[in-house]
């Protein structure tokens, strides 16, 4: 099948994009399994998938030191309850200025961040 595809355009301020297309294809069906070897992992990295499916990953490895993640506007509007409830595990949160102003639901760069903070442990 066809795999995820992102279009976007930069400006000005190269720390926000403007989403032009979100195309999920094999995304839609994908239901991740990690191999035994992979589920006792101190470190994990949860992609920019649907946060439900980064849920799912997560509650496959037993005891991670550290946990990252990746999100993006799309899911930050379409799962944003999922989005959230996935941030309560994570200790890195990846995502751009205008994302993380969508997601704490406040402008101000520093007082997002303090709020995006409060999501994690």
């Amino acid at each position: 099948g066809k795999t995820f595809r992102w279009k976007g355009e930069y400006g000005y301020q190269l720390n926000e994009a403007q989403t032009l297309e979100t195309h999920l294809n094999v995304f839609e069906s994908f239901k991740p399994s990690l191999p035994q070897s992979y589920r006792d992992s101190e470190g994990v990295f949860l992609a920019n998938i649907n946060p439900e499916l980064q849920t799912d990953v997560l509650n496959q490895v037993t005891s991670p030191k550290i946990i990252a993640c990746d999100t993006m506007n799309f899911w930050i509007s379409g799962k944003r309850d999922a989005l959230l409830k996935t941030l309560e595990h994570v200790d890195i949160l990846i995502i751009n200025d205008g994302e993380a102003r969508q997601l704490a639901m406040e402008a101000n760069l520093v007082k997002a961040a303090r709020i995006i903070r409060s999501y994690g442990p």
